[in-house]
């Protein structure tokens, strides 16, 4: 005949410690394990989402030219700008880029009609050109979340 005996107190104590050590173990391995690779997972995500905290993309140069008092002569300025986007969503920055890129032609013009409407001469200084750039670039495209960041000048030479 078979008996099964129960085991008696000291002995469940030390199988009980034993088992929870041996639990406590494999469940902090098991934590251990997913939160290193999220960590190391979030690392370049971080870097690339402070890297994206501001979108933007260059224009390709504006080029002025303006003539001094009807003569031949003209000045040429050309001009660099980048566009930053108020969007933080990729879907909606993707479309205030087309948008952006459809309203160069319209901010060209934009330009062109400044410079000839405020009368610059080849003696004007690159900064009121600057501005008026700015100025209009912004109207133009501010509607679209598109904000023009910074206008530097490129070259400036007599043709």
């Amino acid at each position: 005949m078979m008996s099964f005996e129960l085991p008696t107190g000291a002995a469940v104590s030390r199988g009980g410690r034993a088992l929870l050590q041996i639990l406590l173990i494999a469940a902090g391995i098991a934590f251990a394990m997913p939160c290193h690779h999220r960590a190391s997972a979030g690392e370049p995500a971080k870097a690339a989402s402070d890297a994206e905290v501001e979108p933007s993309f260059d224009l390709p140069p504006i080029i002025v030219q303006v003539s001094q008092n009807g003569r031949a002569h003209q000045k040429t300025m050309v001009f660099k700008a980048a566009l930053v986007f108020d969007e933080t969503d990729r879907e909606r920055i993707n479309d205030s880029m087309r948008m952006a890129k459809t309203l160069l032609p319209k901010i060209m013009d934009s330009v062109i009609t400044g410079v000839q409407g405020h009368h610059f001469d080849a003696e004007s200084k690159p900064e009121d050109v600057n501005k008026l750039i700015l100025d209009r670039s912004v109207a133009v495209l501010q509607p679209y979340g598109v904000v023009v960041k910074y206008l530097r000048m490129e070259s400036l030479g007599r043709h």
